[in-house]
């Protein structure tokens, strides 16, 4: 069983050539996640698990993310979270 992810996303780059940077905030700990469009070059998410996690940048949303043995992405789970839910528990 493979590492699992929990946080959200902070930042967004798209490169020219394809390549996704993604700034994931999870436990307390900023981390840069990548995704590379020539597979020759490694990399640890998908294409398409690089383009979910793109598209919840700016919006309430958990992300969980499951890597295999081989520490590749495998699965992503989204979830919305409102910050205002919190606030409510006077």
């Amino acid at each position: 069983m493979g590492k699992i992810l929990t946080g959200y996303v902070f930042m967004v780059r798209r490169h020219t050539n394809g390549d996704i940077d993604i700034g994931f905030y999870s436990d307390d700990e900023e981390l840069e996640l990548r995704y590379f469009a020539d597979s020759s070059k490694g990399g640890l998410l998908t294409k398409e698990i690089a383009h979910a996690l793109a598209e919840t940048l700016g919006r309430n949303i958990w992300a969980e993310i499951r890597y295999n043995d081989d520490d590749v992405s495998s699965s992503v789970e989204l979830e919305e979270f409102d910050e205002d839910d919190e606030s409510e528990e006077d």
